[in-house]
Parts: C-alpha cells; sequence; structure tokens
C-alpha cells in the first residue's frame, strides 16, 4: 500500500518560484532528492514509514522535519524558514570565513598554480558613524540615470527596484566617505533588485552589504548554490533548471539571457553538458554581445579535448591545435566584450587565459588581454554571485582605497543614513531579497 507525502515551503526570505534542494529519507533506507519551488506543492507517493525531509537554502541553513506516514495517508509538510537575522546570521564573519576556502576551491580546478589569486580587501571601519554614501548606476563604462522604478528605505536597510529596456550591461557602484567605492554587475535581465544594508565593515563589504537579485528566482537560486560551493543542491534542483531554461528560449527569448547562462555555468561546474548541449547554439544567437555567453561556448570546448592526467601541465611553447585555436579565439572575444556579468563567468575567463598564456607566452594578444582581466580578478569578491570589485568606475577596478563622494553632482543617489540593524520583516518578504 502507498502514501502520499505533500511538500510545500514558504516564508520570509524565500522568492516566489524559487527551487530549492530538498531530500527525503525513509526508515526504509530510501532516499529522494527533489526540487522543490517556493509556495508550490510536491506530491511524492510514499510508502508508510516514518521520513526526514531537508530543504537546504542557498548558502543558509538547512530546514529539517520530520513526518510519520501510515498506509493511505495524505500529509501535508509545511517547511518554513527561521528569521535569519543579523545578529543570528552574521554575514560579514560568515563570508569572511567562506572567501579563502571558496578560492582554495577554486585554485585547485586552475590548469597553472598563480603567485597570488586572493587579495586581502583594506579594511574599512568598524564603527556606526559611516558618513555620507551613494549609490549611482552605469551603462558599461557610461553613466546613467538613476532612477529606481520602486524604492523601500528603513534604518540601516535601502531597497531599489531597477527597471530597463535591454539587458544591458549595468552596474551599480556603492561608496562614501568612510566606504571604498566598488562595482556590481547586474545580471542579463531587464529587472533587477538591489538591496543595500549597513554593516559593521568586514573584509569586502567595507560598510555596507550589496544583494543583487534579478527577478529570475530559479536562476538567482542556482547561482547560489552555485557560489557557496553547494554542489549537491545545484544538482538537485539541476534538470528542473535546465527543463525551465529550454522553455524560456522557446517561449520568449527576450528574458531567457539569465537562466540559460546559469544553466550553463551549472553544466560546466557539474559536468552535464550533454544536457545543455542543445541550448549552447541559442544561447549565442540570442545574446551575441554577451560574454558571459562566449565564455560558456568556450570552456565548452576545452571539455571535449582529451583530459591530461591529473597534476600533469601542459608543455611551454607547445603549437595550439585547432581545437585550441577555436576556443582561444573565443575567449579573446568574450574578453574584448567587457566585465562578465556573473563571478563565475569571470573566473573562468581568468583560468582560461591564464591557460593559454601559459602555453604560449609570446601570445601577445592573450598576453594582453590577460593582464586587464588580472586587475577585475583581483579586486574581485569571489563569494558574490554576480561580479562584484573595487573600482573608480566600471572599467578602472582597483586594490587602492577609493573614498568619499563622486565630484560629479549628477547621476547619483544619497544612501539614508542608518546604523547596522536587523532587516525588517516587510523588507526580508520582498521579491528577490533573500537575506544573505
Amino acid at each position: 500500500m502507498t502514501a502520499r507525502l505533500r511538500l510545500e515551503i514558504s516564508g520570509i526570505g524565500l522568492e516566489y518560484g524559487a527551487l530549492i534542494a530538498c531530500t527525503v529519507r525513509g526508515s526504509d533506507g530510501s532516499l529522494r532528492e527533489v526540487a522543490l519551488g517556493v509556495s508550490e506543492e510536491r506530491d511524492l507517493d510514499v510508502s508508510a514509514g516514518n521520513y526526514l525531509i531537508s530543504a537546504v537554502r542557498p548558502g543558509l541553513e538547512t530546514i529539517t522535519t520530520v513526518a510519520t506516514v501510515a498506509e493511505n495517508d495524505d500529509v501535508l509538510v509545511a517547511l518554513r524558514p527561521r528569521d535569519v537575522t543579523a545578529a543570528s546570521a552574521q554575514p560579514d564573519d560568515r563570508f569572511a570565513a567562506v572567501n579563502p576556502l571558496l578560492e582554495t576551491y577554486l585554485l585547485d580546478l586552475d590548469p597553472v598554480s598563480p603567485a597570488r589569486d586572493w587579495v586581502e580587501a583594506p579594511q574599512g571601519p568598524r564603527s556606526r558613524d559611516f558618513g555620507p554614501s551613494f549609490i549611482r548606476l552605469w551603462q558599461g563604462d557610461e553613466q546613467a540615470a538613476w532612477d529606481p522604478h520602486h524604492t523601500e528605505e528603513s534604518p540601516g536597510e535601502y531597497l531599489a527596484v531597477l527597471r530597463q529596456d535591454h539587458i544591458g550591461p549595468f552596474s551599480v557602484q556603492v561608496g562614501g566617505d568612510n566606504i571604498a567605492w566598488r562595482v556590481a554587475m547586474l545580471a542579463p535581465s531587464t529587472r533587477s533588485f538591489v538591496r543595500l544594508r549597513r554593516t559593521r565593515g568586514g573584509r569586502f563589504n567595507d560598510g555596507i552589504a550589496v544583494d543583487i537579485t534579478s527577478d529570475d528566482a530559479p536562476a538567482d537560486a542556482m547561482l547560489r548554490y552555485l557560489a557557496a560551493g553547494q554542489l549537491n543542491e545545484a544538482r538537485t534542483i539541476g534538470a528542473d533548471l535546465i527543463a525551465l531554461a529550454r522553455q524560456r528560449t522557446s517561449d520568449d527569448s527576450s528574458s531567457a539571457a539569465d537562466i540559460t547562462c546559469v544553466a550553463g555555468f551549472y553544466s560546466l561546474r557539474v559536468d552535464r553538458l550533454d544536457a545543455f548541449q542543445d541550448m549552447l547554439g541559442t544561447l549565442l544567437y540570442l545574446f551575441p554581445r554577451l560574454p558571459d555567453a562566449s565564455i560558456i561556448a568556450a570552456w565548452t570546448e576545452v571539455s571535449r579535448l582529451p583530459k591530461p592526467p591529473r597534476g600533469q601541465f601542459v608543455e611551454r611553447g607547445l603549437p595550439l591545435s585547432d581545437e585550441d585555436a577555436s576556443w582561444r579565439d573565443r575567449l579573446l572575444q568574450a574578453a574584448a566584450m567587457g566585465v562578465p556579468h556573473y563571478t563565475e563567468g569571470l573566473r573562468l575567463l581568468y583560468k582560461g587565459l591564464r591557460g593559454l598564456a601559459t602555453r604560449d607566452p609570446d601570445d601577445r594578444r592573450v598576453a594582453d588581454r590577460l593582464e586587464s582581466v588580472r586587475r577585475y580578478a583581483e579586486a574581485c569578491d569571489w563569494s558574490s554571485p554576480l561580479t562584484t570589485y573595487w573600482a573608480r568606475r566600471p572599467s578602472e577596478p582597483t586594490l587602492e582605497r577609493i573614498t568619499g563622494m563622486p565630484d560629479d553632482p549628477s547621476g547619483w543617489s544619497p544612501l539614508p543614513p542608518g546604523e547596522t540593524g536587523s532587516p525588517s520583516q516587510r523588507e526580508l518578504a520582498l521579491p528577490g531579497m533573500s537575506v544573505r
């Protein structure tokens, strides 16, 4: 005889439609992994017995509950996250610990061993007196009008909803009298949520934590799993994400860039390119000026090449094969397009150019592009899902501590003053604004 478990997850900090990795372990030894959509019920036919149900939010806590199911029972299991506040989550301390660990993991994947990939941030003030601060919008390397569709303010918190008529590239920049200037790329989407929160400083935050999401909840969930290194959870929702991306590219190509790029990065990270292969051509056709698309295409070609034994490096000066020349050209093309929207895109671009430079040190085009990309990589916050780096402007990444207010009185908005505080219940429930 069978019974039914009905799984449902919703609550503070969970955006409708986001995919959450969930496992269901039975007392009979069974294990099922499912992608659970926020506020969307998922029915499972099970045998009578006891079950442990766990849902893992990207970068946050595991929500766990138990259920006992008798024969022919129909049991609803409602999963609810706890209210993660600034006091309990300690986001800055967590990211300070995660950053070097993430970089160690990323370096382990690299074909060469650079002298330095992880750079300490200049330390900012840890007092509550931040002084005046600002936010402004960039399109490429040109300042754009700061005209958010909607804003919300509370002590220590600021939310802006941005709408554009195309996918950019757009980025926001924050800074202030005591806050180092940094640039954060927006996802290739026509709507973004920019949430800023005052903090007591940190290795990268330096007084303001920046959390940016697009309006594509499934893509955002996957991106955060990948950024946090939660690959098991990423695999759990991967098939559903790729199916959604495939549907989006055929039904509404204008909204497909974000989810299709994220599906491509997921496929590369977990070596599931067979499932993504049929969408690669569509991605390049629909978004020919998107650097991340070219990076995904380049690494897809790399994945088809014979792999040397682990630990064996490619001999310096060995001529490039035709296959090598193809992905080299794609990487150079991507580097010429501008800053990748995604941190994973910047990582793969930097990694690929370093590998090519090792293979042929006399390749001046590669060397020049590598030098340019290196500046972004050194100034990058590797724990952020979207490319975020210290910079005077989008084209000028720097490790110099740039502070103060912009000289140009136009094109930027002052941020509301406020002290470090816990996010309000109201703001945490806004779409896309999961607690970090």
